[in-house]
């Protein structure tokens, strides 16, 4: 089986994920599949066009919600799973259980989800082929997902990791292991990092190449979320966001406002929720992820690893994403 999903992968039109500490672009994944478009036996019948009477039928509702990097998952207030974009033979987003989660985390080519139960090990699909979506330890429900890696808290308190190893993803700094009572934990494409408790700043581990592990600031976090070579959090204190890593990157991020309450990252950008509901994105606008913020009031904001779309559920609990949709990412 792991032998035919790196065929798959090597065969995806530049990519080169097993191999690279550059997520691939998939963007040009769906242009080729036309094989309707020569279908033009109905082009006239148009009498259809104008009933749009329905169309807010299919407004999705979420109470917990997670972007890989093109394809996004949700969870419904009952435990239901439910994902959309990019399959591509490896399974991403048709998983084969749909019920019963309290948590889902998205990487890169595959997802995870946990029932909330620490004797359970995470249930996890899509590609595998470095053991990303094959954990087998029990953890609780606090999960990771990054390029080819994931993370997640035991029972005791420490954290665990599997998948990819080769740049140190399962290296997990010392200082998180038992008894430590980790309270946040984020994966980024090839590294991630964990704060073990109040009054504690993070640390991280795995690839180091822009100073994205070994540059973390020390400073107590709220919250944080890491991109492609970057980290990006939000201080316990309330004051400026903090950016590390790439420094491109982090010379675009607003550091010097307050009055954020949350913060997510994608590939090359980074998003943080204002007091009031709204997105502020920085970064890398190739898709539409900076400028194409909608006006839209939010609970909550999700993207992922090698992402470059956003989604966010809104205050009425509706789904509403937006950047790169070539799988059907931002279409929920």
């Amino acid at each position: 089986m792991r032998l035919v999903q790196l065929m798959l992968l090597s065969a995806l039109p530049g990519c080169t994920l097993v191999l690279s500490s550059v997520p691939c672009d998939t963007s040009s994944l769906d242009t080729g599949d036309t094989e309707d478009t020569g279908d033009t036996g109905d082009t006239g019948d148009t009498g259809d066009t104008g009933d749009t009477g329905d169309t807010g039928d299919t407004v999705r509702t979420a109470s917990a919600l997670t972007a890989g990097g093109h394809h996004t998952c949700a969870l419904d207030s009952d435990g239901a799973l439910s994902c959309w974009g990019f399959d591509g033979g490896l399974g991403v987003s048709t998983p084969t259980v749909t019920e019963g989660f309290s948590t889902v985390s998205a990487g890169y080519l595959y997802t995870c989800a946990h029932d909330g139960e620490a004797s359970s090990v995470p249930t996890c699909w899509g590609d595998d082929s470095d053991g990303q979506s094959s954990p087998t330890e029990p953890v609780s429900s606090q999960i990771a997902s990054g390029g080819a890696h994931a993370c997640a808290t035991l029972e005791s308190g420490s954290v665990t990791c599997w998948g990819r190893s080769t740049e140190g993803q399962l290296t997990v700094d010392p200082s998180l292991a038992a008894p430590a009572e980790v309270t946040l934990l984020a994966s980024g494409w090839l590294f991630s990092c964990g704060q073990a408790g109040v009054g504690v700043p993070p640390v991280c581990w795995g690839y180091d190449d822009l100073g994205q592990t070994s540059g973390v600031p020390n400073t107590p976090l709220a919250d944080m979320a890491l991109g492609r070579a970057f980290g990006v959090g939000l201080p316990e204190d309330g004051g400026p966001l903090v950016c590390w890593g790439d420094s491109d990157m982090c010379e675009l991020v607003d550091t010097i406002s307050t009055g954020f309450s949350a913060v997510t990252a994608g590939l090359n950008f980074a998003c943080a929720l204002q007091t009031d509901g709204t997105p502020r994105c920085w970064g890398d606008n190739e898709n539409g992820v900076i400028e194409g913020v909608p006006t839209d009031t939010f609970t909550r904001l999700t993207a992922g690893p090698g992402a470059r779309h956003i989604c966010g559920i809104t205050e009425d609990s509706e789904v509403v994403c937006w950047g790169l949709d070539t799988s059907g990412q931002s279409s929920p």
